[in-house]
């Protein structure tokens, strides 16, 4: 276990690392950085989920906050990719 991500980013840029658990976004992020990693194993369907006190659709979150756990992260990354596709919507 590691305190910080980025420590544990420092060790994997060092070489210092043979098997990580990461989130998908900080391996492409690596990758794209030149970092020689593989990926061993993936899941992410039907894992990340809209929380509310309510049922509620894109449509519904338009004009609030939405929190995600820090920027960058897959939830923020898959939302931030999403708010088009809502506007988009609302503008036919």
């Amino acid at each position: 276990m590691y305190g910080t991500p980025d420590l544990l980013v420092s060790q994997i840029l060092a070489g210092e690392v043979d098997i990580a658990a990461l989130p998908t976004n900080l391996a492409a992020n690596l990758f794209n950085r030149g970092v020689d990693l593989q990926l061993l194993a993936v899941s992410g369907g039907g894992v990340l989920y809209v929380v509310a006190d309510e049922d509620l659709g894109w449509d519904d979150l338009r004009g609030h906050t939405v929190h995600t756990l820090a920027r960058g992260t897959t939830p923020d990354i898959l939302y931030t990719g999403a708010r088009p596709t809502v506007r988009d919507r609302s503008a036919t």
